[in-house]
């Protein structure tokens, strides 16, 4: 992915913060760094948007020390969807939003 470097940063930000538990098999999850660079790479929003998703989870652990999230990578996504949501202000429905959380959330969850 083209996002490598984006990608290995935020890892080690939502690993460091929140558990990044795996999925039950048969599917091998991908590693984190490819599941986020897949994820930047897959919306192309500009960095600003993925700061702006850190930010968000550095506030809602400072909010909720005790936080464990049930998983990462949802978070992520979830802090995600907000920045785009607060930065760029485009209406987008949940299926593209399934497809860039690779399936690991249902659409209703998302």
């Amino acid at each position: 992915y083209a996002r490598k470097d984006a990608a290995m940063m935020c890892t080690a930000f939502v690993s460091g913060t929140f558990s990044w538990p795996e999925p039950p098999p048969p599917a091998p999850p991908p590693p984190p760094a490819n599941f986020i660079a897949y994820a930047l790479d897959r919306t192309w929003l500009h960095h600003c948007v993925m700061f702006i998703a850190l930010y968000l989870l550095a506030r809602l652990k400072a909010w909720f020390p005790a936080a464990r999230g049930s998983s990462g990578r949802r978070l992520f996504i979830s802090m995600l969807i907000n920045a785009s949501k607060i930065v760029c202000d485009n209406i987008c429905s949940n299926k593209p939003w399934r497809l860039v959380g690779q399936g690991m959330s249902s659409l209703k969850e998302i």
